[in-house]
Formats: structure tokens, sequence, C-alpha cells
């Protein structure tokens, strides 16, 4: 699937609203569900654990996500959100970085940051 300037946001939200859940219920499987390979092996379980208890846990259910908009880069499409949180007192900023799946007509999660 190709990414236009029209498309970009549809693309990305169902994918984001993955991540999110996946968070809110500590969910591996689910959170690399749209991940790149290279993804999965450099963010492993633990990892996505560690990020849960030590950043997302305090702030709590999500209570609102804004699309900010997207950047081309070179073979991937950066996304950007942000994200508000019931028990937080600051927006994260979320990025999707989003490419091309390799052995499909799909995309995949190449990179994803949040902070």
């Amino acid at each position: 699937m190709k990414f236009t300037e029209e498309n970009a946001e549809a693309l990305g939200q169902p994918i984001l609203d993955s991540v999110l859940k996946a968070h809110a219920e500590s969910d591996y499987q689910l959170l690399t569900k749209f991940f790149s390979k290279d993804l999965k092996g450099v963010l492993t379980e633990e990892t996505f654990r560690e990020a849960i208890q030590n950043e997302l846990s305090t702030y709590g259910k999500v209570s609102s996500t804004t699309y900010l908009g997207h950047l081309n880069r070179k073979g991937e499409l950066q996304l950007l959100w942000k994200v508000s949180y019931v028990k937080g007192k600051e927006d994260i900023l979320w990025e999707l970085y989003l490419g091309e799946a390799e052995n499909s007509d799909g995309l995949e999660v190449l990179g994803l940051w949040f902070g």
C-alpha cells in the first residue's frame, strides 16, 4: 500500500491504536503484531515490560489521541501523535515509523518511540 498525504493518518491510526492497547494490557503479542522482524529483535518482551513498569504505568488509561502529521523519510513514513492520559500531567509524543512490509502488500512498524 502506498503512502500519500491523504491516507497517512488512516494507515497509521489502527496500528497506533493496537500499540496503545498493547501497552494498556501488557500484551507483547499484540504490540508486535505489525512489527518488522528487525524491530521484534530489538524490542524484546523484557524491554517492553520495563517500559510499561517504569514509564507508562503511572499515566493511566489513554484519554485522547491527536494526529499531528507525518514526515517522509527514506523508505519509511514517520507518523506523529499527541497522546493524553487520564493520570498524566503532560501530553506524550508517540512516533511510529512505518514502511512497506517485506513479504506482503501491507505495512510494518520499523520503529516506535514515545516521550
